[in-house]
């Protein structure tokens, strides 16, 4: 039995689980388009698969005319696929569609054409190659697929704090493919951004350490966001001094009714 997810699996957990997706079906791909087919300039075409390879295409992220920015993936679980899926369709609505920072600077007509990479360029590239920001998934045992809570932590090079902040994944993004992309846009001039994003650039560009633990699942009837703003409170997350990135106000729960597994999620994080 294959490891993967064949076309046709594909496209029935895209009926399913993403009914404003629109199928256009060839002979050798189908194409997925979000509400309704537009093609050529203004394009609305999500994702491509092919049906031979089963490969993943992704449009959006896909520079005009360039390399595309991720190769084909092929998916193996139907959790990374609606992940990836959500990603691209944020991306499109969004309107801030990246192309490949490694197209651009690694390219040979680049290297013949273009002066060395500028620094912000090559900061683009070291998010782009996922090494700007660490992410330890495996840590309190949660699983990065489901329902959680995050948290950044940015320290400068005397290994003080500069920055920490408390997120939460639901159903949709992950934040090791949202916030590499929020912060290659503010890389490229893109002034949009929460604090956060930019507290990420500037660590960055000033190679400061930046690590994202994952706190805890959360279960699928649990009020995520009140377990967000307990984390907000406890972990000193929202205010006025420079570290505190969350700008929503945090508020903690009676001892009596916080969730077990955030306890040890928060007491783990400040042993």
């Amino acid at each position: 039995m294959h490891s993967y997810l064949s076309a046709s699996e594909i496209k029935q957990f895209i009926e399913q689980r993403f009914p404003r997706l629109v199928p256009k079906v060839n002979g050798k791909s189908d194409s997925y388009y979000l509400d309704h087919v537009r093609e050529k300039r203004d394009s609305t075409r999500i994702l491509r698969v092919k049906r031979r390879s089963c490969e993943i295409k992704l449009v959006v992220s896909t520079p005009k005319g360039g390399r595309l920015a991720r190769q084909g993936e092929v998916i193996s679980n139907t959790d990374t696929l609606a992940s990836i899926i959500a990603d691209e369709i944020a991306l499109f609505e969004s309107g801030r569609a990246i192309a490949s920072p490694l197209a651009a600077i690694n390219s040979p007509k680049a290297a013949v054409c273009s002066p060395r990479p500028s620094s912000d360029q090559r900061a683009v590239a070291l998010v782009s190659g996922d090494t700007a920001f660490q992410f330890d998934r495996d840590e309190n045992g949660v699983d990065p697929f489901l329902r959680l809570l995050y948290y950044w932590e940015i320290r400068n090079a005397s290994g003080e704090i500069a920055g920490r902040y408390v997120g939460k994944a639901a159903d949709g993004s992950r934040p090791w493919r949202r916030y590499p992309r929020r912060v290659e846009n503010l890389l490229r001039g893109d002034s949009y951004g929460r604090s956060i994003h930019h507290a990420l650039a500037e660590s960055v560009l000033q190679r400061h350490r930046a690590k994202v633990t994952f706190l805890c699942n959360v279960p699928s009837d649990a009020d995520i966001d009140t377990w967000e703003k307990h984390a907000i409170a406890v972990l000193d997350c929202y205010g006025n001094r420079p570290d505190q990135r969350n700008r929503t106000a945090g508020r903690q729960l009676s001892e009596k009714i916080v969730p077990q597994a955030l306890v040890q999620a928060l007491t783990a994080l400040r042993a």
